[in-house]
This record gives structure tokens, C-alpha cells and sequence, in this order.
């Protein structure tokens, strides 16, 4: 279902949104990394963030279509809610929210394109909740840093292992056309298992940086492997 439309303007779209929270928490004086390189930087990111803006605009109205921003509400209610006053202070509460707010917005162009569902859909939609749970134990490997225990360790790769098993699981029981998606979350939760794994191995730079491209390996091989012909 994913063309080459809807995914530059999801990929801007999920870079504009990034970008402009790094900078905003940086202008702030609250914690994030690399701010003195934000901040020393504004004056260049600003028309570089306004023409992203326009594009995505452009794109939208004019190449992908506005009905798709009735598929993107639901990912916006959900990026707003992790910043929620109050609540966005207890344990995981704003990582699981952003992490559904960067899932729902990846499925919305399939979703879209599908032409008999509605937004609503895709909260019925166990897979996508599965590879909710995915990107969550990514934000907290991210966030664990060198910092992490043991114990979080061990409880992380027995909620992969869960994850992976349930996949298997819904390769067995459920309809051909999801096996694409889950041999895909289940690929991810290989890349994952083998980034927490190379955390003492590498340096810091080093393993922030990989860990969004290793991440998003799978769902490209998905994509060229189970979706070939829409490129």
C-alpha cells in the first residue's frame, strides 16, 4: 500500500515533529543531546524547518490527498497526549504514547490507501499494537543508556521473546496477508535484541546512531520483499 508519496510526507512529517522537539527542549534549557549544537545552530534551521513545512503542505494537497489527514488525527491525539501536564511524568507513560503516535502515523498511508477502512481501524489492529510494544522497548533502550540494570536487561529480552513468539503465533493462525507484517515486527525484534546487545561493545556515538537505521532496516526489507511492486 505505501508508495513513494505518502512516504516522503511521512518521513518529513516524523523528521519536522522530531526536530522542532529537539530544538524547542534545547532553547529551554531542558535536557537533550547535542543542544549547544541546536542552539548555535537556529538561525539555518529555521527556513530549513519552513520549507519542510511547505512541502509536506504541497505534498499533501496536491500529491497524496487531504482526506489523509482524517487517518492522521488519531497518531496527532496520540502525540499530544505524551505531553500531557502531570501524567507525562510517570514511568513510561509519555514514551508509550510516542510510540504509538510513530506507529499509527507509519500505518495511516496503508490505511488510507486501503479504501475500505476507517481511522478507527487501525486501534483494532493487533499487529500494530505488537510493534507499539516494539518501538517502546526501543525508547527504553535509548533512554537506559549505560546507566541500566541487570534486572532491565533480563525483563527486555523476555518481552522480546514474548513479542517474537507472538508473531509466530500469528503466523499460524492468522489470514496470508498479515505474515508480511509479522515476519516484519519480528525481524525488528531481532534488530533490537542484537542492538541491546551491542551496547557494551561500541561507543556511545557510535550505538545512538545506528539505532534508529538498524530499526528501521526490517520495515525496508518488508517493504522491497512484500511490497515490490509499488516500486
Amino acid at each position: 500500500m505505501l508508495t513513494v508519496g505518502p512516504l516522503l510526507l511521512l518521513s518529513a512529517t516524523v523528521w519536522l515533529c522530531k526536530m522542532v522537539s529537539r530544538l524547542s527542549r534545547a532553547l529551554s534549557g531542558q535536557p537533550v543531546r547535542y543542544a549547544d549544537y541546536y542552539r548555535s545552530h537556529l538561525a539555518p534551521m529555521v527556513p530549513l524547518f519552513l520549507a519542510v513545512l511547505l512541502a509536506i503542505f504541497w505534498t499533501l494537497f496536491f500529491r497524496v490527498g487531504q482526506y489523509l489527514l482524517w487517518f492522521a488525527f488519531l497518531p496527532f491525539i496520540m502525540l499530544g497526549t505524551s505531553g500531557f501536564p502531570g501524567l507525562r511524568r510517570l514511568p513510561c507513560f509519555s514514551a508509550f504514547f510516542l510510540s504509538a503516535a510513530f506507529v499509527f502515523a507509519c500505518a495511516a498511508p496503508a490505511y488510507y490507501y486501503s479504501f475500505s477502512l476507517s481511522p478507527l481501524s487501525m486501534l483494532m489492529s493487533s499487529p500494530l499494537w505488537v510493534l507499539v510494544c516494539v518501538v517502546l522497548l526501543f525508547y527504553n533502550i535509548r533512554s537506559r543508556g549505560t546507566g541500566g540494570s541487570a534486572v532491565g536487561s533480563v525483563f527486555q529480552s523476555i518481552c522480546l521473546l514474548l513479542i517474537f513468539v507472538y508473531c509466530l503465533l500469528g503466523l499460524l493462525r492468522d489470514p496470508s496477508y498479515t505474515h508480511g507484517f509479522y515476519l516484519t515486527i519480528a525481524a525488528a525484534v531481532a534488530c533490537l535484541q542484537a542492538l541491546s546487545r551491542a551496547r557494551s561493545r561500541l561507543s556511545e556515538d557510535v550505538w545512538y546512531a545506528i539505532g534508529w537505521p538498524l530499526l528501521a532496516l526490517p520495515a525496508l526489507l518488508g517493504i522491497i520483499v512484500f511490497a515490490p511492486e509499488a516500486w
